[in-house]
């Protein structure tokens, strides 16, 4: 699968699999997608990389969707 924004795929980690696409794209610093199971709430993850003196942090985070569209509606 190529890293562009609407890009689909499956991928499978430890007998699961799980249906994503690809929400954000920055070259060598971010890249955001959508992800689902058959057995878990869908979520967004996103994985950034950043510049440390010692070479490169990455940093990963995960946050359920409901809870991200729970918010929204609540600052309309």
């Amino acid at each position: 699968m190529d890293a562009v924004v609407g890009a689909e795929g499956w991928v499978r980690s430890d007998g699961e699999t799980r249906f994503l696409v690809v929400e954000e794209v920055e070259e060598s610093r971010r890249l955001t997608f959508r992800w689902a199971s058959f057995r878990e709430e869908p979520s967004r993850v996103e994985i950034g990389l950043e510049s440390v003196p010692e070479g490169t942090r990455v940093v990963v985070s995960e946050s359920p969707l409901r809870a991200l569209a729970c918010a929204t509606l609540a600052l309309r």
